[in-house]
């Protein structure tokens, strides 16, 4: 079983440490960040590439199957951090309390109108 351990440390010093388990007989992988899991990939037989963000820098992380049939691990992270924008909260909570509150009313009045109303 391969395991194999990376430090990437940020501009700021931040360290983080990146691990990777890859299977010898059913070729599993497991790739971890400081305990927390970020990929878990079953029978991985070939060559590929995963991608993820410690913080706001992306890394790669690419297992290349070699002609002896072994493999090479390598990470690579990017220099530019990438900046994701935050998805704004929408509104739409106390839209449908607003909207529930006129069709109440609504309601209300129109009992009242008609409950005044006596043929």
């Amino acid at each position: 079983m391969a395991q194999i351990s990376w430090f990437y440390t940020l501009p700021y010093g931040k360290k983080y440490e990146v691990n990777l388990f890859h299977g010898d007989t059913e070729h599993n992988v497991l790739i971890h960040c400081n305990g927390e899991i970020l990929i878990i990939d079953f029978l991985v037989h070939d060559t590929k590439t995963y991608s993820f963000c410690i913080e706001n820098h992306l890394l790669q992380m690419s297992i290349k199957l070699l002609e002896d049939g072994t493999f090479e691990y390598q990470l690579e992270g990017e220099s530019v951090p990438v900046f994701i924008e935050p998805v704004q909260k929408s509104n739409d909570y106390w839209q449908y309390v607003l909207s529930f509150f006129i069709i109440f009313s609504f309601v209300i009045l129109l009992i009242w109108i008609f409950s005044f109303y006596r043929p």
